[in-house]
């Protein structure tokens, strides 16, 4: 049995055929190129890679370009929409090169009735391919047109237009697997298809193609990607059974009860969840929260979403739901969360629970700081606990030369323990290096034995975030990539050999970042290792649940090289 499975797949493969599908599919791809083609080209790759896939017979591929300045592939016009086909491994265009804005849902709608008129079909797809910026944001930011992007208000209304119902819509984009993507499309579509976390800028691997219209393509599609993005340990992909969305709606409605009966646990379903993106000095900000996990953190009983959501994670990522909540970070976020949630009870919850945010601090002070068994440590009121988000300091290199004082920040950490209402830093000089120097890193999760880091760098004169993640049980260290700074939405790019990295830190007095030095990627390796023997500046910050920041006392760490030999507390 086996030698003739194996003679038949060799068979398939010299014939260069690919299995007809179980019905007949049209697959419409809105290819939003902006920067992540006209300065990376990506999206150029990834349409080779779809011409390279065993399309099946009987299935029509269709792509929309756009929204780049410059394409790599000199078939598609610079600065202009234009559609294509796929047809026997050729990018064939149809029609003439147009203007549109690919950010604007008008765009979208023509190009959804385009393909209904031209390719009909008994089965449906749609991918958006782009940056992606989750619930409050949307997908495809359109470079040629300013702050111009897709929201899923946008997404929803254009498919609902073209009066069609869709196999599966995927978003070849980051952080777009959330509950009020499901909301958007469960009436549109079967299947949703997405990532919870920034994607790499490599995305899809579109080989998964060659299933296009069969029952096992999610599969194929997964664990392809899955495989593709090996070598990191960041990736999530999931695909959401929009059929089950009321099984969905119940937990939310659960979430509103226990937010609604017990909103002081607000606190610790944030402090402990899995969050998404990536944010400089501190946590992330993109407000997008592991469903599953918040709801646990509420005190809630784990529920079995098996039959509904499948997913494949990288190892940092491991313990994620495949779906995410949108929880507005302040009362801004809130007024412009309020503009595209269509979840009236869970909005009136929201409305509710900001509503409680008292006029003066949510967190008071009792001692501001003080000396405990040799390190910084602080209390706060009892009730003052009931609005503590997070908790972190911020470490200053404190220096003197010409007399002149130089205070350096190199970064932010959580590493403070908690007992009752009083917190203590662990400070114990140990640090993050890149070669010879060190980063300017701060800590932004912490789960399961692993840390994630985001470093403020400079690369190609564009300020990044370099990201890595530190494994407590192996003691590894583990580089995931960079963002640019400069995209909201900006994919995980990868890390080459010879890449310069010029190390950058933070000058709390003039506010401003300031550059020191060049690491080169490759020779230059990370590691953990001690400080420099001096005096540094430790700043402990609390962040409440509405989004505000309360600074205790400062102290001043005197450190040898390898231990913590003096401590001064100090108001200023």
């Amino acid at each position: 049995m086996a030698v003739v499975l194996v003679a038949a797949m060799l068979f398939s493969a010299c014939d260069g055929t690919a299995e007809p599908p179980s019905v007949s599919h049209t697959l419409m791809v809105y290819i939003c190129g902006s920067d992540l083609e006209s300065v990376r080209g990506y999206a150029s790759r990834n349409i080779a890679d779809m011409l390279e896939a065993d399309i099946p017979e009987g299935a029509n591929v269709v792509i929309q370009t756009g929204g780049s300045k410059e394409w790599n592939d000199e078939r598609i016009p610079d600065g202009r929409s234009a559609r294509f086909e796929l047809d026997d491994g050729e990018l064939s265009a149809v029609g003439g090169a147009f203007d549109a804005d690919m950010g604007d849902g008008g765009t979208l709608s023509d190009f959804l009735n385009f393909c209904k008129n031209n390719y009909s079909a008994e089965q449906y797809g749609l991918i958006l391919w782009d940056h992606g910026t989750g619930s409050d944001g949307g997908v495809c930011y359109d470079e040629l047109y300013e702050d111009s992007y897709l929201t899923l208000p946008e997404i929803s209304g254009a498919i609902s237009d073209s009066g069609l119902y869709f196999e599966f819509v995927g978003f070849d984009a980051c952080l777009m697997a959330t509950y009020d993507t499901v909301l958007a499309l469960h009436d549109y579509a079967h299947f949703l298809v997405a990532s919870q976390e920034l994607e790499p800028g490599s995305g899809w691997d579109y080989s998964a193609l060659s299933e296009l219209g069969n029952t096992d393509f999610y599969d194929v599609l997964l664990e392809k990607y899955a495989g593709k993005q090996s070598s990191t340990s960041y990736y999530t992909l999931s695909v959401v059974d929009l059929t089950q969305t009321d099984k969905l709606c119940a937990l939310m409605d659960d979430i509103c009860e226990f937010i609604s009966s017990s909103p002081i646990q607000v606190a610790v379903a944030m402090e402990y969840s899995m969050q998404f993106g990536a944010g400089e000095r501190g946590r992330a900000n993109s407000g997008l929260y592991d469903m599953r996990i918040f709801a646990y953190n509420l005190g809630m009983n784990q529920i079995d979403f098996s039959d509904s959501i499948s997913a494949v994670n990288g190892s940092a990522r491991q313990d994620a739901f495949g779906l995410s909540m949108y929880f507005p970070q302040d009362a801004e976020a809130l007024a412009s969360y309020g503009k595209i949630c269509s979840d009236d009870d869970y909005m009136s919850v929201l409305n509710s629970y900001f509503a409680r945010e008292p006029e003066g601090d949510a967190v008071q002070f009792n001692l501001r700081g003080f000396v405990f068994d040799n390190k910084m440590s602080f209390t706060v009121t009892e009730e003052s606990l009931n609005y503590v988000r997070s908790v972190s300091y911020e470490l200053h290199i404190f220096s003197e030369e010409s007399s002149q004082i130089f205070l350096y920040s190199i970064g932010t950490d959580n590493d403070i323990f908690r007992a009752s209402a009083m917190f203590t830093v662990d400070f114990e000089g140990r640090w993050v290096w890149l070669g010879e120097r060190l980063l300017h890193c701060s800590v932004y999760e912490e789960r399961g034995g692993i840390t994630l880091f985001s470093a403020r760098v400079r690369i190609s004169g564009k300020d990044c975030l370099l990201l890595f993640s530190y494994n407590g049980n192996t003691s590894a260290l583990s580089a995931e990539g960079y963002i640019e700074l400069s995209d909201s939405g900006s994919r995980i790019l990868p890390l080459a050999d010879g890449l310069e990295i010029e190390i950058v830190y933070y000058e709390p007095v003039s506010g401003e970042y300031i550059t020191e030095g060049v690491a080169l990627w490759g020779r230059d390796e990370l590691s953990i290792g001690y400080l420099p023997a001096g005096t540094y500046q430790v700043v402990p910050k609390i962040t409440d649940v509405f989004g505000r920041e309360y600074l205790a006392y400062t102290a001043f760490v005197k450190f040898d090289g390898a231990a913590v030999t003096g401590i001064e507390i100090s108001a200023g």
